[in-house]
């Protein structure tokens, strides 16, 4: 067995299944390391020095790629031009939507974004003008209580008509 200079690509199993080019770079790294190893593989030669550092689920993936790999390596010349072009329409559709998916999200979130702003804006002004009113009718019950205190009116009296309190009444 020859001593090996670069060591595999380590990946955890999550990552593994949801990149596949990470996982595609694994496999690749993987599979020269095990053949590398006295020459054959099987799955105790994954379990090498190599295949110590690979989570469980990860050979398994290995073997499941090498599978795939002997099938279409079976293939003929013709149907391997049809396996390839059947690729390649695949991925093109998957490419086509994720694209649509990112594109889609993107506008949504816009759109979002503008309807919020707008509906911020809308509550945001209704509530500036019922505070404005609220204002408005407690100063001009303040201006009244002031009236009324100049006139001579019991405090109690001016509190019953106003809706002020005592406090605010002696206040003034």
């Amino acid at each position: 067995m020859s001593e090996r200079t670069t060591s595999p690509v380590l990946l955890d199993d999550a990552t593994c299944f949801r990149d596949v080019s990470a996982c595609n770079a694994l496999i690749s790294t993987t599979l020269s390391f095990i053949l590398k190893d006295e020459g054959h593989f099987s799955e105790n030669s994954c379990k090498g020095k190599a295949g110590k550092k690979l989570p469980f689920k990860a050979r398994k993936a290995v073997f499941e790629k090498l599978e795939q790999i002997v099938d279409i390596a079976a293939l003929s010349k013709e149907e391997r031009q049809k396996y390839d072009e059947s690729i390649k329409v695949y991925r093109d559709s998957m490419a086509v939507l994720e694209y649509a998916k990112q594109d889609g999200m993107a506008k949504g979130m816009a759109k979002g974004f503008a309807q919020g702003i707008e509906q911020g804006i809308e509550q945001g002004m209704k509530q500036g003008i019922e505070q404005g009113i609220e204002q408005g009718k407690k100063s001009e019950r303040l201006q009244n209580a002031r009236k009324m205190i100049e006139k001579g009116i019991p405090p109690t009296d001016i509190a019953d008509i106003t809706g002020l309190s005592l406090e605010e009444i002696n206040r003034l």
